[in-house]
């Protein structure tokens, strides 16, 4: 079996792109993927990491506002399409497989210019452009939160599969997880994070209701400040209370989903189906410049669920923090929102998106 995965320039497009690759090559020892992206992107220094191969195309992001950039723009996306569609002829490519994102929109036109199958993954309840367009061109569309149908052409070709994430990444205990941040596991564990960059709205709201004081009783607190932000932060607290773990970075992410029991971040689809899968209630911050406000969409359908509480960005301080966390940190509503959670998480995930792959592979032969 031979697969064209196209998926990058960022984590939220790469990271299901290896995930479902690492489940292929896990199925299928000998099976060849090759990634295409771009130079620009993580691809560059995760993808070869994994063992797989990469092609870079010349392709770039279109600009949402008039630019001159725009009347280069066609001639850049020929040349990718036909990259794509010589790499697809030269490598007897049997699939394509692309996760959205600039970088799989040359990848959607090559694989249909080419007459192979498509199975297009999209991660939110917002599809972006490039999956809004390439739901015309896809076999399958693989919807990762519900309401993304909604916006795709072609319904009778989407499959609910939810989001391909890796959710078996450690063997310690919740007890080993908490000890190795010198917390008490006899505490329950706030999470806070703002992802790998940090989120500058939600430390400050953190800080303040650190100089208040307010931390919940009973409560430890787990913050991820971000790699970029974490001095900052620390410079502005004179000593940091026992109960609180503050750390730039924390690797692997499940382990501090283990290890809590709430959970305060940003809105990205990969975050949510990860807190999805270990069912640990959150209060939502979503970044209010995502392309197309797709984390405020995202959030609010885990709302609607009951599986968190959203707060708009701008609204964010110590108070407004304190007052949601509240709501949350009651045993039994933490256990029915808990409930709530883990309903929408889709472990099999991965696996299914994988089932089609296969499916749809084989019927090229």
């Amino acid at each position: 079996m031979r697969i064209l995965v196209a998926g990058g320039g960022t984590g939220g497009h790469l990271i299901p792109a290896l995930n479902i690759a690492r489940e292929l090559r896990a199925c299928h020892p000998d099976i060849d993927i090759v990634f295409v992206g771009t130079s620009r992107g993580i691809e560059t220094e995760l993808v070869p990491r994994e063992g797989f191969r990469l092609e870079l195309l010349p392709v770039v992001p279109l600009s949402r506002k008039p630019s001159p950039s725009w009347i280069a723009f066609p001639f850049v996306l020929f040349k990718s399409i036909m990259k794509v569609v010589r790499l697809i002829r030269r490598e007897k490519i049997d699939i394509v497989v692309a996760t959205g994102g600039y970088v799989a929109g040359p990848a959607i036109l090559g694989s249909w210019l080419s007459g192979r199958p498509l199975v297009l993954c999209e991660q939110n309840s917002y599809p972006g452009l490039t999956s809004r367009v390439g739901s015309v061109f896809a076999k399958v569309v693989c919807t990762g939160l519900s309401g993304a149908e909604n916006f795709l052409w072609r319904k009778s070709r989407i499959v609910e599969t939810g989001n391909p994430v890796d959710i078996v990444c450690t063997e310690r205990s919740r007890e080993e997880i908490l000890q190795g941040f010198k917390l008490d596991p006899s505490k329950k564990t706030l999470l806070v994070t703002g992802g790998s960059q940090g989120s500058q709205r939600i430390n400050s709201a953190m800080l303040e209701l650190l100089a208040e004081k307010a931390i919940p009783e009973g409560w430890s607190i787990l913050w991820q400040t971000g790699r970029g932000k974490h001095f900052g932060v620390l410079a502005e607290i004179d000593s940091v209370p026992e109960n609180v773990a503050i750390v730039p970075f924390i690797s692997p992410m499940c382990e501090a989903y283990i290890a809590s029991d709430a959970v305060v971040c940003r809105c990205g689809a990969l975050t949510l189906s990860e807190i999805a899968c270990y069912g640990v209630p959150a209060v939502l911050v979503p970044y209010p410049f995502a392309a197309g406000d797709h984390q405020r969409k995202n959030a609010e359908s885990f709302a609607e669920a009951g599986a968190g509480f959203v707060i708009e960005d701008a609204k964010l301080d110590g108070k407004r923090l304190s007052e949601e966390l509240s709501k949350i940190i009651d045993d039994e509503k933490n256990a029915k929102m808990s409930e709530n959670m883990r309903s929408l998480g889709r472990p099999e995930a991965t696996r299914n998106i994988v089932d089609i792959v296969e499916k749809f592979a084989g019927s090229n032969k």
